[in-house]
């Protein structure tokens, strides 16, 4: 069709700015939300309150790249008690300006690539602001590959 290049694709007509990362973390959490996450899996007070902000930043991650993200078997208990939340979830999705559904699976379907793929994308993504000096190794913030 001649002259579509010059018609903007629709999501760019009504594309929100998204929030920065900082924004993202302090995003407000449900008061429940982190303590939950500790209760039910085992966390202490802070690996929650990690693990949830971890949460929060995969699914910027996706909001910024538009690419898939897999999260570490730690990070997805933090999702899953995200998604408890409804309320919470609707708003933050807004906020981020994309709704990620969760499709549970009984395993990486792929092998696990896509999250490897994550792991890079959010080394790439969010570069040394992340990255802190734990004594032992230097590790991107909170508990997205490991518990600390």
């Amino acid at each position: 069709m001649k002259g579509a290049e010059t018609f903007l694709p629709l999501y760019k007509l009504f594309h929100m700015a998204l929030p920065t990362l900082h924004q993202v973390d302090n995003y407000a959490l449900p008061e429940l939300l982190a303590p939950r996450v500790s209760k039910e899996h085992g966390y202490t007070k802070k690996q929650g309150q990690d693990l949830v902000r971890e949460a929060k930043r995969m699914l910027y991650l996706h909001a910024v790249t538009r690419k898939p993200v897999s999260p570490s078997l730690h990070v997805d208990m933090a999702w899953h008690e995200m998604l408890m939340f409804t309320k919470f979830y609707k708003e933050f999705a807004k906020f981020i300006t994309v709704f990620v559904h969760h499709n549970p699976t009984p395993g990486p379907p792929d092998g696990g690539k896509t999250y490897e793929a994550t792991k890079k994308l959010y080394e790439e993504t969010f570069k040394k602001n992340l990255i802190r000096n734990t004594g032992r190794k230097k590790t991107p913030f909170g508990a997205f590959f490991t518990i600390e």
